[in-house]
This record gives structure tokens, C-alpha cells and sequence, in this order.
């Protein structure tokens, strides 16, 4: 067993906690990672600091031959913990293109959008008008996407060319790809207007009940 291996199974055994060595590229580093996010530098017999950035992303410095390299916390935790992800396998995901070209982002069938490279799943914020909105970076921009049109351009088919897409159930933010539908702006108003006037008769019912 070599020593890294050995260094992990006894923080294992010690802490109650699940640790694996750090590899980077095949190659055996000073560090073990817990699957908690806990990194330890077991030749040095310290915890190292994990750091936040402006993104609130967390991430460490680890030394590599003399050289010390940044690693973000969460790519880390994927790659040595990828059971930890084991989730998401009932769920098809769908890699983001904007102008045809592929974004380092990917969608699910749900709604849901993510980061490639570490699986870290991004918070939408809500629009005024009530739908589901992100912000991703691609080509050194930052770009506004709905996400309710990433769903639609990922999973369902457009042979039409409409350009808006349409909730089935009137929740905006019900992004599944079984819930939209392309459609041109007649049927998009048709749509709204029949469901407000099928909950003004629905009142009036009740009302007159």
C-alpha cells in the first residue's frame, strides 16, 4: 500500500469520516481529500485553509513540484467522491449552446443547469414577471439566460421555428420539458387569455354556488 493510500485509510479510521487521496493527472499529490471538503497535507500533518472567492466559490492551494496551483473545492469532491453525484442519473442532462457554439454548461430535462466541469448546480433568480433566470459566463461575458428557453432549445424539437415557449400549466416557473411547448405570440395569447377567462368562469361558479 503506498503511503498516501495508508494516510487516507487511517484519517478514515480515525475520524469516522471518508478519506481518499488527492491525484491530479495520475499523479500522487501531498494532500487527502474527506468527503466532507476537509483537505489534509498529511506529510506537513496540517488542515489546510479552504478559501471563498467573489463567487462565494470555495477552493484551495495545493503544491505540486515547487509550484502551487489553485483547485476549486467542489471539481475536487467530484472527481475523487463522483458517488456523491449518483443523483443526478435519473435525470438527462443536455449540454448549452448559445449561437452555436458549446457553453461550458449544461441543462436538465427538469430545469435544472449546471456547471460541467464540477456538477455545482446554479441558483436562478426570478424575473419580475415571474420566470426562472440565470447568468453564465461564456467567452469572457457574462450572458442572461431564461431557463425555461434553455430546456426548450436542449429537449424539445422546433421544426416550425417559433420563437416563444409556452407553460403548459401556466407556472412560470415549472420548467420541465414535459410542461413547455414552442408556439408563435397568437397562440401564446390565446393560451393566457382561455386559462384567465377558465378561472373567472371557475369563481363565478363559485360564487353563484
Amino acid at each position: 500500500m503506498e503511503r498516501i493510500d495508508y494516510e487516507a485509510k487511517s484519517m478514515t479510521e480515525r475520524t469516522g469520516e471518508t478519506w481518499r487521496p488527492i491525484r491530479i493527472d495520475g499523479v500522487d499529490m501531498n494532500y487527502i481529500l474527506s468527503e466532507s471538503g476537509r483537505v489534509f497535507n498529511f506529510r506537513k500533518r496540517r488542515y489546510l485553509r479552504v478559501e471563498e472567492n467573489h463567487s462565494s466559490r470555495k477552493y484551495c492551494r495545493l503544491r505540486s513540484d515547487k509550484q502551487q496551483k489553485t483547485f476549486q473545492l467542489d471539481a475536487l469532491l467530484l472527481s475523487i467522491f463522483p458517488e456523491r453525484y449518483d443523483e443526478d442519473h435519473d435525470q438527462e442532462w443536455r449540454r448549452i449552446f448559445r449561437s452555436g457554439e458549446a457553453t461550458d454548461y449544461e441543462v436538465s430535462e427538469n430545469g435544472d443547469v449546471r456547471r460541467i466541469n464540477n456538477h455545482h448546480i446554479i441558483k436562478p433568480a426570478v424575473h419580475k414577471a415571474g420566470y426562472h433566470m440565470i447568468r453564465l459566463r461564456h467567452c469572457g461575458k457574462t450572458i442572461t439566460e431564461y431557463v425555461h428557453r434553455l430546456v426548450a432549445m436542449a429537449f424539445i424539437p422546433n421544426p416550425n421555428g417559433y420563437e416563444l415557449v409556452n407553460h403548459k400549466d401556466e407556472n412560470r416557473q415549472n420548467n420541465a420539458a414535459c410542461n413547455l411547448e414552442w408556439c408563435d405570440r397568437r397562440y401564446n395569447m390565446l393560451y393566457n387569455g382561455a386559462s384567465k377567462r377558465a378561472v373567472s368562469t371557475r369563481r363565478m361558479h363559485s360564487l353563484s354556488g
